[in-house]
């Protein structure tokens, strides 16, 4: 009866979205692992093909930058960059030690769709990014490039929230 709990529980921490594919294979691991009868096998199955097809789902950013004036920074830019050399996303490499360059419109807010990698599904762990926020015309806005981590599947993800300047 353990093993049908610790089964329970595995599925229903997939399905409320454990993002880690660390995580996801562990806990794969455990329930093979405490599986004492043939007739728990199946779950222990239909459990690892959920795993199986678990991918890590990039979030949607979004947000408004002001100025240290409380302006928007209208036609302004973002350059975000991944702490890590190089990064593994759903067993492929995906990103690396580049910039991405992302435009805002006239009011300040992320122009179009601009997705990026929760934190926790990128391989090693412990990445951050790094935001630094530029005027039209190229000064850099804020003193200083902001870290941040993005963690689960947050979407869309309010970059703009919670930054100062």
């Amino acid at each position: 009866m353990a093993s049908n709990v610790r089964i329970s529980q595995t599925v229903a921490e997939i399905a409320a979205g454990a993002s880690a594919n660390a995580r996801l294979s562990q806990i794969v691991a455990e329930v093979v692992a405490d599986i004492p009868n043939v007739a728990n096998v199946r779950v222990a199955q239909i459990v690892a093909e959920v795993v199986a097809d678990y991918e890590a789902i990039p979030n949607q950013l979004v947000g408004t930058f002001r100025d240290i004036g409380g302006q928007p920074l209208a036609n302004g830019y973002l350059d975000i960059s991944l702490s890590a050399s190089e990064a593994w996303v759903n067993g492929q490499i995906q990103l690396g030690r580049t910039t991405e360059r992302i435009f805002l419109d006239g009011n300040g807010s992320i122009a179009g769709t601009v997705l990026l990698y929760p934190n926790d599904a990128i391989s090693p762990p412990g990445s951050q990014y790094t935001l630094q926020v530029f005027t039209a015309d190229g000064r850099r806005s804020w003193k200083q490039p902001h870290l941040f981590v993005m963690q689960g599947r947050p979407t869309p993800f309010d970059i703009g929230s919670g930054l100062t300047y």
